[in-house]
């Protein structure tokens, strides 16, 4: 009987162990102290991103330390990217695999011109979170002239009637930031989120996504990208394939959303559009798409399933801000864009709309800002070419619109949206914006660009941005917390009193990384932040980065970052975000001590 409740206990601790799967394991990368003979584990990092990438297993977290990731051919052999993340290394849906950076820190990976690669980061593999990483491209070090012998190049040996299998110096013109796509295996990549990462001066795309399924790509800034590719790349730009059976059209399978892509463009020319229409002499160039945001060739035979563009904002493209062409069952949301088409497409003579959908069907365009300059021709703020069951209402419409059924009750503005400064880049709504509290609650997006709560008034605000009236936030319960004390009489929480006589003191010279951070208890919307000094002294930083987050160590990218200080009091504004900390980081060392007397927050600056 011993023997039998001994082998009925030893199964169920089995199976339990089976239900719950392997314990997740913490990998820790670090450029400057890492080791890739070492573990991994904590306390002994590897050096290269990749030794993490082959040691995880489902459930595990690769933490990324500061420092610039470059590519090394002794660890990774092939040319597909400084980090490749192959089909055999997914997670499951219980235990998703997440590259992330190291709380508190801001990691680069970097792809240099030498390094002939197709990508900075390659996933192939499912169920993969990859979070708050700034990835890198080396434009500055190539010409346009160069990414053009790279397509004539390529050109050469097509018109010969050979196909290209030495991509050696055409890859370096073409590289992409984050790529999704099918390795040798041919698996759809799947349940993938790419989030809070910064992607710039790529010659490719920023944020791609060859084949992909259950993609979510948000809070990220892009910027700098395709400048010198010759495939007619974007800054966000997408394929998407099925990679189940499910051909529900009713729910999201894919969001895109929260973003900012700005001053993406091509400047050489797409080779294998000039191919198709005969322009076979070296100097005639067929422009096409950096846009802002591509959903490209992903019609219900392809994908069968729904996408979500929202909250994204897009400005200063080469293409349009937002480009849907060949795709179908889109839910277009929410989105601001500005100034786009600055790059003619074909022979350049024509320009971008504002939105294109081409070719599409089932697309939804409600509620978004398109905003055209006068200037532009042509002066599109929308286009919808050759579509179907297009839904168009609700929107902000500056320029003309082309080739859309609009509705026999027209709820579409034409008027100027009044943003805040729209030279300045700050697309926020003005006091008087006609988008102000009138979107169509038909299709609900629960915050903004910014997490901020929508509706924040009497209804939602059309565009990326929801209006935060601007008021003073109360201290009630707010914890301070600083690196460092100068004694029990100046603490943290001097700063909330709201007694501008009491002050807190660090004790010792201000040096970069050093941290002062508010818990306001719950999110709040925050747009400024004024902070002194005590009356006398230098004891006010020269530079301090600040940060708006929902978690006390994974700060994300600053909101603003102050420099060359010489005022005792920081008074400063950005666009309005949601959080619950505000943490205050020195950027600038001083001998001086820190001190803070009172710490003030604005939920905006008009």
């Amino acid at each position: 009987m011993t023997q039998i409740k001994l082998k009925r206990v030893a199964l169920a601790l089995t199976l339990a162990f089976t239900a719950l799967g392997a314990q997740a394991t913490d990998y820790y990368v670090s450029y400057s102290a890492g080791n890739d003979i070492n573990t991994g584990l904590v306390g002994a990092p590897v050096k290269n991103i990749q030794k993490a990438v082959l040691k995880t297993a489902a459930g595990d977290t690769v933490y990324i330390m500061n420092g610039t990731y470059l590519y090394d051919p002794t660890v990774n052999l092939s040319k597909d990217g400084v980090v490749v993340i192959p089909a055999s290394r997914s997670g499951t849906a219980a235990q998703p695999i997440t590259y992330k950076a190291y709380p508190g820190h801001r990691p680069v990976i970097k792809v240099m011109k030498a390094d002939d690669l197709w990508s900075a980061v390659q996933i192939s593999a499912s169920h993969i979170n990859f979070e708050g990483v700034e990835v890198v491209g080396d434009v500055a070090n190539m010409t346009q002239a160069e990414g053009h012998a790279a397509k004539l190049n390529y050109k050469h040996q097509k018109l010969a009637g050979t196909t290209p299998t030495d991509y050696t110096n055409i890859r370096k013109f073409n590289t992409h930031g984050i790529n999704i796509k099918s390795d040798w295996t041919g698996a759809i990549p799947h349940h993938i989120n790419i989030r809070n990462n910064k992607v710039h001066d790529m010659p490719g795309s920023a944020i791609a996504s060859a084949t992909g399924d259950y993609l979510t790509v948000e809070n990220n800034v892009v910027y700098n990208n395709s400048w010198r590719t010759m495939y007619a790349t974007s800054g966000l730009n997408f394929f998407f394939k099925n990679s189940d059976s499910n051909v529900d059209t009713t729910v999201y399978k894919n969001f895109i959303r929260n973003n900012t892509t700005y001053n993406n463009r091509t400047e050489v020319g797409w080779a294998d559009k000039e191919l198709e229409k005969n322009l076979n002499a070296d100097n005639q160039i067929w422009y096409s798409d950096g846009n802002g945001l591509i959903v490209d060739s992903s019609p219900y035979s392809v994908f069968k399933g729904k996408t979500l563009l929202a909250n994204n904002l897009s400005y200063d493209n080469g293409g349009s801000g937002i480009n849907i062409i060949k795709a179908d069952n889109i839910d277009v949301l929410y989105n601001t864009t500005s100034n786009n088409g600055l790059r003619g497409n074909g022979d350049g003579t024509n320009r971008y709309s504002e939105i294109t959908v081409i070719s599409s069907d089932w697309v939804k365009v409600l509620n978004n800002i398109a905003y055209r300059n006068a200037e532009a021709t042509p002066n599109l703020a929308l286009t919808g070419y050759n579509s179907t069951n297009m839904s168009t209402d609700y929107n902000v419409l500056v320029g003309g619109v082309s080739q859309v059924t609009l509705p026999a009750t027209d709820h579409n503005s034409y008027q100027d949206p009044q943003f805040v400064n729209r030279g300045a880049k700050d697309f926020r709504l003005g006091i008087n914006s006609p988008a102000k509290d009138n979107a169509t609650t038909s299709f609900t997006v629960p915050t903004d660009n910014q997490l901020n709560t929508r509706p924040q008034n009497a209804g939602p605000d059309r565009g990326a941005f929801e209006r935060v009236n601007p008021f003073t936030l109360s201290k009630t319960a707010w914890v301070a917390t600083a690196f460092a004390t100068y004694s029990a009489s100046f603490p943290a929480s001097k700063t909330v009193d709201s007694n501008a006589a009491s002050y807190w003191q660090s004790g010792t010279g201000m040096a970069i990384g050093q941290s002062f951070q508010i818990d306001m208890q719950s999110i709040k919307s925050v747009g400024r932040v004024v902070f002194g000094t005590e009356s006398t002294g230098q004891n006010f930083p020269a530079g301090v980065d600040i940060f708006v987050s929902n978690d006390p160590q994974e700060l994300g990218f600053p909101v603003k970052r102050v420099w060359n200080n010489t005022s005792a009091t920081i008074d400063t504004s950005f666009v309005t975000k949601a959080g619950r900390y505000l943490t205050l980081k020195i950027n600038t060392d001083k001998a001086n001590w820190w001190a803070i007397n009172e710490i003030t927050l604005h939920t905006s600056n008009q």
